[in-house]
């Protein structure tokens, strides 16, 4: 019982010492010290510079001197319209899986499934979504598989020409 009346008169102590004096509020003793006002600099904007870089290889030393073609945006990704019609071909119900890494080696195709953007099924091989793919992406592979049919794959590669807007149109 001792040790903790111990602890309990400790904890007194550390909290009593810690509230402290000091407010100086209202007693005349009190030594009043000025506020300290901290001064800031504001630095005129420069007049900016432009530059004109006329030459495809020409490379910039300054961030005033890049130019970009009008519509260019900063996004980190484009837009893809999947479009899918395969009615007339697949009668039954089949898986559709939309990748961003994969290898094509003669006729073997080897897909990453943990790329997929989308996996999805149909039931009348219609379906349709926009995906939303990264900048650095230029291709995409759809895998439609045949359920049931475990060897039954069909492949579509699409890849990214031009500008916007992307179709990926399966027929």
């Amino acid at each position: 019982m001792k040790y903790v009346e111990r602890i309990n008169l400790c904890l007194a102590a550390c909290i009593l010492s810690a509230c402290g004096g000091g407010g100086g509020g209202g007693g005349g003793d009190s030594i009043s010290q000025p506020p300290v006002v901290a001064q800031v600099a504001v630095a005129s904007e420069p007049s900016p510079v432009t530059v004109a870089v006329d030459e495809p290889g020409a490379t910039a030393s300054a961030t005033q001197e890049i130019q970009v073609p009008d519509g260019f945006t900063l996004a980190a990704n484009y837009t893809v319209s999947l479009d899918v019609d395969l009615e007339s071909v697949y009668s039954q119900r089949v898986s559709l899986s939309v990748c961003t890494d994969f290898s094509t080696v003669d006729s073997l195709v080897s897909i990453n499934y943990d790329s997929c953007l989308l996996k999805a099924s149909t039931n009348n091989g219609i379906f349709s979504s926009d995906l939303e793919v990264g900048n650095a992406l230029d291709s995409l592979i759809l895998a439609i598989g045949i359920f049931g049919e475990s060897s039954a794959v069909d492949y579509r590669v699409w890849e990214r020409v031009g500008s916007e807007p992307y179709v990926f149109s399966v027929r």
